[in-house]
């Protein structure tokens, strides 16, 4: 049986590219939550320190892997070591993050 993720730990920078991209929308969501809730109680949490910093790492591993050159013959900005379909996901398995 797997670990469930702690509260605080980073996001798992190994998964595919698109589920990082689900992570990422979360993120920003969570983050215009967050700031608008500081604003109206005129106060800072650290928690939202830590919704920047993942948005951070998120951004930088997704940037980075869209920047790598295509790998044998893949598709422009997949990842050399683990796209959707080789993990078992598909884009379907990914809930909707509802605009």
């Amino acid at each position: 049986m797997t670990d469930r993720p702690k509260a605080g730990e980073p996001p798992d920078l190994t998964q595919p590219t698109e589920v990082l991209r689900y992570l990422l929308g979360i993120e920003c969501r969570r983050l215009e939550v967050a700031l608008s809730i500081e604003a109206k109680r005129e106060i800072v949490f650290p928690e939202t320190t830590v919704i920047i910093r993942d948005i951070e790492r998120l951004t930088a591993e997704v940037e980075r892997r869209d920047a790598e050159p295509p790998a044998g013959g893949a598709g422009a900005g997949e990842d050399r070591a683990q796209t959707i379909s080789s993990a078992g996901w598909a884009p379907a398995d990914l809930p909707s993050l509802g605009d």
